[in-house]
C-alpha cells in the first residue's frame, strides 16, 4: 500500500472517508459502502477538471452529492491532482 499525502494535508484515504461520511445519509440505503466509495472516487477524479458540474449533471443520479464531495476534496487537498484508479476495503480500512 502506498501512502499519498499532501504536504500538510490528510492521507488520500482519510479524505475519501470524509467525502463518504459527508453524503452517506443522503444516499439510498440500498447502495453498498463500496458503491458510495465508487462515487467518492468519481468525485475525486472529477475535482480537477474545469466545470465538473457540466459532466456530473449529465451523467449522475447523485449530482448534488458528487458536487459536495468535490468541494470537500478541493478544500482538504486542493493541490493534489492524482487520479484514483483503484479503491478498496481492507481490514475495515479504505486503501487507495
Amino acid at each position: 500500500m502506498k501512502v499519498i499525502r499532501n504536504n500538510d494535508g490528510p492521507k488520500v484515504s482519510e479524505v475519501i472517508v470524509e467525502m463518504v461520511n459527508l453524503v452517506d445519509s443522503e444516499l439510498p440505503e440500498d447502495l453498498s459502502f463500496e458503491d458510495v466509495l465508487d462515487l467518492a472516487k468519481q468525485a475525486w477524479n472529477l475535482a480537477d477538471i474545469e466545470n465538473p458540474e457540466t459532466v456530473i449533471l449529465k451523467d449522475s443520479l447523485y449530482s448534488e452529492q458528487l458536487l459536495k464531495m468535490i468541494a470537500l476534496k478541493n478544500k482538504l487537498q486542493p493541490e493534489n491532482e492524482l487520479m484514483i484508479t483503484d479503491l478498496y476495503l481492507e481490514d475495515d480500512r479504505v486503501v487507495v
